[in-house]
């Protein structure tokens, strides 16, 4: 109900995280008393069902646009627990990111991909995972079971921030974060490095979860977020200027857009200027330039230029009527014969001097 105010083409999908099964994030030898903290605990009850044993991250609907579907999902979901207070959001998000065809994301050219991440607490990131042994890096690929379970927890470590970054942006998804007041400061953080990530604020009892995500999903729809080169390396020996007018809109921070409409988009002017450094970097006069606009697709630049005059010239030509017969054509210029000099050859004699100039 809450989406259909605002749009009436939609799908959902829903997963759940709670952080990798290895001491000291998780208990991974008390599975089935994952909410206690020994065996001699009874099973603890939330609200409905019983608390389920600790997984990293799994995947439980593909998007559908069945909201019953969808909210039997999330009624079938219980509970789970971890030792410490930071969570395995990080896997989520990058499984989330990188296995398009599993969560059944459309085309990112025809819709707006979100991914709604709600949590009480902090994150565990790159090196984390080290506590327990995990030496490999993540992989920022998709590793997901039959069953929609992340199955290369106990092996990768955590993605990085900025491997995040790279995801989101690859693939077109913006990241909401819904948190509770005490954590909005740092994920307010990690969206200044995501660049392409959004904040909400929601109560303990998610009472205004409605509200914060309608508001959220208003802020999406009406900014504008250019990425430039986000995955290319920078441009050597050209400058690039990118000049965004807002319209009826708000600039902010250099190049980002805000509170933009229909009636009144934003547009943006990019100008290349070529130096000659630029021929040493890209000798066939051919470069590629990109710019990643976060939820509103992507502008491709192909760039030619010319590191020499001679894709211009034609064939020597000897005793040109360009240049009065008195000298070659080459290259556009005339070069002269002896005793004749000018713009066309057609002053004999010495070159001219201040006393002698042919006019």
């Amino acid at each position: 109900t809450t989406l259909s105010s605002v749009t009436n083409d939609f799908k959902l999908g829903f997963g759940s995280f709670v952080d990798k099964t290895l001491f000291p994030f998780s208990d991974e030898l008390n599975t089935d008393y994952p909410c206690g903290h020994s065996r001699g605990e009874d099973t603890l009850i939330y609200g409905r069902g019983e608390c389920e044993p600790a997984y990293d991250f799994k995947h439980r609907l593909s998007l559908t646009s069945d909201t019953e579907e969808f909210k039997a999902a999330i009624q079938r979901a219980n509970i789970s627990a971890s030792y410490d207070h930071s969570e395995g959001l990080f896997d989520a998000l990058m499984q989330s990111a990188v296995c398009t065809e599993r969560i059944g994301w459309r085309d990112a050219e025809v819709a707006r991909r979100l991914i709604v991440a709600i949590t009480d607490d902090e994150y565990h990131f790159a090196l984390d995972g080290k506590i327990s042994g995990l030496l490999k890096r993540n992989t920022a690929s998709c590793n997901l079971d039959n069953t929609g379970l992340y199955v290369e927890e106990r092996v990768q470590d955590y993605p990085s921030s900025y491997q995040l970054k790279e995801a989101f942006s690859d693939n077109s998804i913006i990241p909401i974060f819904a948190v509770t007041a005490d954590q909005v400061a740092l994920y307010e953080g990690l969206a200044e490095i995501l660049e392409s990530a959004f904040v909400g604020t929601i109560t303990d009892d998610l009472s205004n979860f409605e509200t914060v995500i309608i508001e959220r999903y208003q802020a999406v729809s009406t900014t504008v977020i250019p990425q430039p080169q986000p995955r290319l390396e920078p441009l050597m020996g050209i400058d690039v200027a990118i000049v965004p007018d807002c319209g009826s809109g708000v600039l902010r921070d250099p190049l980002v857009c805000t509170q933009i409409t229909s009636l009144n988009p934003a547009t943006y002017t990019v100008t290349f200027t070529v130096s000659s450094e630029a021929c040493n970097r890209y000798p066939s006069g051919n470069a590629s330039y990109e710019i990643a606009f976060v939820g509103f697709g992507r502008a491709m630049f192909e760039l030619s230029f010319y590191c020499s005059c001679e894709p211009f010239c034609t064939p020597r030509e000897e005793k040109s009527p360009t240049c009065s017969s008195n000298g070659a054509l080459d290259c556009g210029a005339c070069l002269c014969d002896d005793d004749f000099y000018g713009g066309k050859c057609d002053c004999p004699g010495d070159p001219p001097t201040s006393e002698n100039i042919c006019k």
